[in-house]
């Protein structure tokens, strides 16, 4: 008997990558500029830590509950959309306003929005590429790309015009996010209400994928004082803003090539050992930026950016993606953003800035080295779903069978 439903649209791959590369470009103009314009507008160390640790408190519950909304009532392209769209809106405020509690309010506001649009977008990727999830990097790396030139360029406007209207680039790259979306993002499968319940509570029994989570969590709480404090730590130094945006953009560079190798590299290492890898990048990224006093050493190390985020990133998603129901793919990319870059990450952000005004920075980064040797010896803990072990090229046969893929052009 022939099913009566349409299938969904494929994605194109090239939509989700342009889609990558604007939403990216967003980060790479906020996470270098948007707490040296906190600090220039007067605020303090704990009240920077403070409005920093919004982004991730509002994630703890939010990304999951968005995307979980989402799969149960079979809504995700319409909350994709929306809050593409509304997310731009939001982040008008945050220009506008000077004190710390309508800064606060705006950023809660912005972030509520924009929270699930990542956990969505991986989800779109995943169903695009079918069996062949180890491509899911050459489809990410677009969006370090965006990062990158976002970085470089908003430092030679922040140079010349100031850090605001670098800032002021975030609507309008979003609302680019909104016109990619609405004009080529198809919608996904299934098209109707899933059980929630049953596939969340098979897959958090998993011992193996709790390891995951603490392992990850310590992880991003490692990375607390360098998101919030390495750009006015440069700024201490007298780097100019166009130095900083390069210096930012070197670690996502180093990270477009290990996305670019992933297929590759996984293939030959498995998703688990090459998280223990990024783990321990961690560590020692840490520790040496402890260490060093000159700019120059400080650029170069970040060069460990490639492996202390982009595999880390690559293996957490693919992990994800293999121990979860296909139908339930949203979700579980969602709950590990709540978890890891929610709680992880407002952890991590918070203990920053509430220590900043009490020890020396180097301090905090080499407490942040020992944090993340904690995390790299529970990801050596960690086995692949099954017994499954990598294959010594490519990367397929690895996680749940599924259908060709339909629609991926990567």
């Amino acid at each position: 008997m022939v099913d009566p439903r349409p299938r969904p649209r494929p994605v194109p791959s090239r939509a989700l990558k342009a889609y990558l590369f604007l939403y990216f470009a967003t980060i790479g103009v906020l996470e270098p500029y948007l707490n040296l314009y906190l600090r220039r507008l007067g605020f303090t160390g704990t009240e920077i830590g403070a409005l920093a640790a919004i982004p991730p408190g509002v994630s703890v519950l939010a990304p999951f509950l968005w995307t979980a909304w989402a799969d149960a009532t079979g809504r995700a392209r319409a909350v994709f959309l929306w809050n593409t769209w509304v997310a731009g809106l939001c982040f008008v405020p945050v220009l506008l306003v000077r004190s710390f509690g309508l800064l606060a309010a705006c950023l809660t506001l912005f972030t509520l929005v924009r929270t699930p649009l990542i956990p969505l977008a991986n989800s779109l990727a995943f169903q695009a590429l079918g069996p062949r999830r180890e491509h899911y990097g050459r489809i990410r790396l677009w969006g370090s790309l965006g990062y990158i030139v976002a970085a470089v360029a908003g430092g030679a406007v922040a140079d010349h015009m100031g850090v605001a209207p670098v800032l002021a680039g975030v609507a309008a790259l979003l609302a680019g996010c909104g016109v990619v979306a609405t004009a080529s993002l198809g919608e996904w499968a299934p098209s109707g209400p899933v059980p929630l319940g049953a596939g969340l509570a098979a897959l958090l029994r998993g011992s193996g994928f709790r390891l995951f989570l603490a392992a990850a969590f310590l992880a991003q709480l490692s990375a607390g004082p360098y998101n919030t404090f390495f750009t006015i730590q440069l700024d201490a130094l007298g780097i100019s803003q166009a130095v900083t945006g390069w210096a930012w953009a070197v670690g996502v560079a180093c990270e477009v090539v290990v996305m670019g190798a992933w297929p590759r590299l996984v293939g030959r290492a498995g998703p688990e050992r090459l998280l223990a890898v990024a783990a321990g990048a961690r560590a020692l990224r840490w520790w040496l930026t402890a260490a060093a006093t000159h700019p120059a050493a400080l650029v170069a190390i970040q060069s460990l950016h490639g492996l202390t985020f982009g595999a880390f990133y690559l293996a957490s998603v693919q992990i994800v993606d293999e121990r979860v129901r296909p139908d339930l793919r949203a979700t579980g990319q969602g709950l590990y953003a709540a978890w890891v870059f929610g709680v992880g990450g407002v952890a991590g952000n918070s203990l920053a800035g509430l220590l900043f005004d009490r020890m020396v920075l180097p301090g905090l980064y080499r407490l942040s080295a020992l944090v993340a040797l904690g995390a790299t010896i529970l990801c050596l803990c960690i086995r692949p779903p099954g017994g499954i072990r990598p294959m010594n090229r490519g990367g397929a046969g690895r996680g749940r069978p599924e259908g060709p893929a339909r629609g991926a052009e990567v």
